[in-house]
């Protein structure tokens, strides 16, 4: 298997992972997504936002500005939007997911 299949494995065993925690292995919530922010992205947050407050907010933007269907939760192909938005901005190429909300 080529690094990018295990990749692309590996990115979907750990939205599963985090969305059946509150019994709905097809979303993530408000609460799994931070979860996941916090633990699988140490520091995203907090290079996002400086107090916790703010770290909230920025959960719920990021969801919100996401959220293709409007329901609040940000399902896998969402999530992979997300995903997509770090990785160019890791890269310098994106800078959104970390712009202030007004």
């Amino acid at each position: 298997m080529t690094k990018l299949l295990i990749s692309m494995g590996i990115m979907h065993d750990v939205f599963q992972t985090y969305a059946k925690r509150d019994g709905d292995a097809e979303t993530l919530s408000k609460r799994e997504l931070k979860e996941l922010l916090q633990a699988e992205l140490p520091g995203f947050l907090e290079s996002c936002a400086s107090k916790e407050k703010e770290n909230e907010e920025k959960v719920k933007q990021l969801v919100l500005g996401l959220d293709q269907d409007g329901d609040e939760k940000m399902d896998f192909s969402e999530f992979v939007i997300f995903i997509t938005a770090v990785i160019l901005m890791i890269h310098g190429l994106d800078p959104r997911p970390c712009q202030k909300t007004k």
